[in-house]
């Protein structure tokens, strides 16, 4: 069956330490600074648009980057040493690629409830406007509001919690608290105390570091292993995708 290409769109990956969703370009969390696992996933967008940035259509046509052996920061497919350590990518693992994530999602999505505040946001918003909390547990969907007998629902108050407590009073709290353990900290920590001491005794410790070779376990390619590797227990898995049928290979259809 033909297929046609609508272009490309950017998908998402989730922060594994806080939770944030972050652009597929983003090579470290946008919330807390974590340089992407080489293990995450790319998951859809609430709503897609396609890329029309030249630049970044030339990289996703590259193919899948490169993960630093060494110290694991992600590289374009192109580049050849890691742009964070300069070690050398020969030994880096690909990404994986080739997976079907669905059908196009062209038509405008809801927007995103924050959990915390109820707020609506922006579809792709990674964090709330009003109140900053991550929009990853967000369902976007309208929180449905108690209705009275008289069928009308019942206004909720603007700036308060579950509990009935203003919002700006919870961060008035917060802030106050803060407050007062900076300042006990600063006072404490300028209180001073002459001690006279008296040294009984020292010894020195020298400790060497010897490096020696060792064996290792490496995956790859049957292909890709040196000659003079010791070849182990080999399996057979998938290795890319293509539109013309190959010897050893399985067809597999789907939503493009």
């Amino acid at each position: 069956m033909a297929k046609r290409s609508l272009g490309y769109v950017e998908l998402e990956w989730t922060c594994p330490n806080c939770d944030t969703r972050n652009p597929g370009s983003r090579r470290t969390c946008m919330n807390c600074g974590l340089p992407q696992p080489d293990n995450v996933e790319f998951h859809q967008p609430a709503q897609e648009t396609l890329i029309k940035d030249e630049e970044k259509i030339a990289q996703a046509k590259s193919g899948p980057g490169f993960h630093c052996y060494y110290c694991g920061a992600r590289n374009p497919a192109t580049a050849e040493r890691c742009s964070q350590c300069g070690a050398d990518l020969s030994e880096g693992a690909r990404r994986k690629a080739g997976e079907i994530m669905g059908a196009h999602r062209d038509k405008k999505a809801l927007p995103l409830i924050c959990p915390a505040c109820g707020t609506p946001n922006d579809p792709a918003a990674p964090n709330c406007v009003q109140c900053g909390a991550g929009l990853t547990t967000a369902k976007p969907e309208v929180e449905p509001k108690p209705i009275t007998q008289t069928g009308q629902p019942i206004p909720r108050p603007a700036g308060r919690s579950s509990g009935g407590i203003p919002a700006r009073v919870i961060i008035i709290g917060v802030a106050i608290a803060v407050f007062i353990c900076i300042a006990a900290f600063i006072f404490l920590s300028g209180r001073t105390e002459d001690i006279t001491g008296t040294v009984s005794d020292v010894t020195w410790t020298r400790t060497i570091v010897i490096e020696g070779l060792v064996p290792v376990e490496r995956e790859a390619w049957l292909d890709d292993i040196p000659q003079q590797a010791v070849v182990g227990s080999c399996t057979q898995e998938v290795r890319r995708t293509q539109d013309n049928p190959a010897p050893n290979s399985r067809e597999v259809c789907g939503t493009p």
